[in-house]
C-alpha cells in the first residue's frame, strides 16, 4: 500500500505537490495537469480545465457533439489512418478510423482539416477518396522540425465570430491561391493569439493526435485549442 510502481507514497506525494511533475519517469515528456496533480501519460489522465483530453474516435466524435467546434484537425498517421512511421497508405492494408470518418462525414465543407508529418500527400488524397472521403479535405504537411501548432493556430482557417456548425457552418471565401496554400507543405504561419481578436468570440479548436509530443507546444494553450491524445479502441 505505501509503493506503487516501485515509488514510495512520500516521494510520490512530494514529486505531485511540491515538483508538480510525474513520479514515476525523471524523464517523462508528458504534460502534468495542475489541477488533479496527474500526469495525463502515466496516470492516463483527461482535464476538462486543461483542454486535454485522452480518448479514440468515439470519445472525439462526442467530445466534437459537445463542443460544436469551428474547425476540426486530425493527424493522419495512427490517428485518422493505421499507417505509421509516415508509410504510404496506398502500401500494405490501412483503414480509416470509423468513428473519426463518420465525424468527417457529418462536419460542415472545409471544417475538417488533416495535418500530418507523413510526406505522401497524393497517396493520402488517393487513399481518402477510396476510403469515401471528402475530396476536398485540406491536408496540410507539416516539416520534421515544425509544431503542429503552425497550422492549427494559424487564424487563416477559421474566423472568430463565425457561427458554429450546427448554425450553418464556417462561410467563409477563399481565392485560388489560399486553397492551394491549404495542401502545400507548411512553411510558418502567422501565429497568433486567437482568443483575443478585436473581443469578438474566440473561434472554437479540435486537434486530435496520437502523440503527446504534438500537445506540447505552447501556443496550443495559448490559443485555447481542445486537445485529444489519440488512441484506438482495441
Amino acid at each position: 500500500l505505501w509503493v506503487h510502481r516501485s515509488v514510495c507514497i512520500a516521494c510520490e506525494l512530494e514529486e505531485r505537490q511540491e515538483a508538480r511533475r510525474c513520479p514515476y519517469r525523471t524523464q517523462c515528456a508528458s504534460p502534468f495537469c495542475p489541477h488533479a496533480l496527474r500526469c495525463f501519460v502515466c496516470d492516463s489522465w483527461s482535464c476538462g480545465e486543461c483542454r486535454l483530453t485522452r480518448g479514440d474516435g468515439e470519445d472525439v466524435a462526442a467530445l466534437a457533439h459537445d463542443l460544436q467546434p469551428d474547425v476540426v484537425f486530425l493527424d493522419f498517421d495512427r490517428t485518422l489512418c493505421t499507417t505509421r512511421g509516415g508509410g504510404s497508405p496506398l502500401v500494405g492494408s490501412h483503414t480509416v478510423d470509423p468513428d473519426l470518418a463518420a465525424l468527417i462525414a457529418q462536419r460542415p465543407a472545409g471544417s475538417v482539416h488533416v495535418v500530418t508529418r507523413n510526406s505522401y500527400r497524393d497517396d493520402i488524397k488517393q487513399f481518402l477518396r477510396q476510403s469515401a472521403l471528402p475530396d476536398c479535405l485540406p491536408i496540410h504537411t507539416v516539416k520534421k522540425h515544425q509544431s503542429k501548432a503552425e497550422v492549427v493556430c494559424n487564424p487563416i482557417h477559421t474566423i472568430a465570430g463565425d457561427p458554429k456548425p450546427g448554425a450553418g457552418g464556417i462561410q467563409r471565401e477563399r481565392s485560388d491561391r489560399e486553397a492551394q496554400e491549404n495542401t502545400e507543405i507548411c512553411e510558418g504561419g502567422n501565429i497568433g493569439d486567437m482568443s483575443k481578436q478585436g473581443g469578438e468570440r474566440a473561434p472554437v479548436i479540435l486537434f486530435v493526435d496520437d502523440s503527446v509530443a504534438e500537445h506540447l507546444d505552447v501556443r496550443l494553450v495559448a490559443c485555447g485549442v481542445h486537445r485529444v491524445l489519440f488512441g484506438r479502441a482495441l
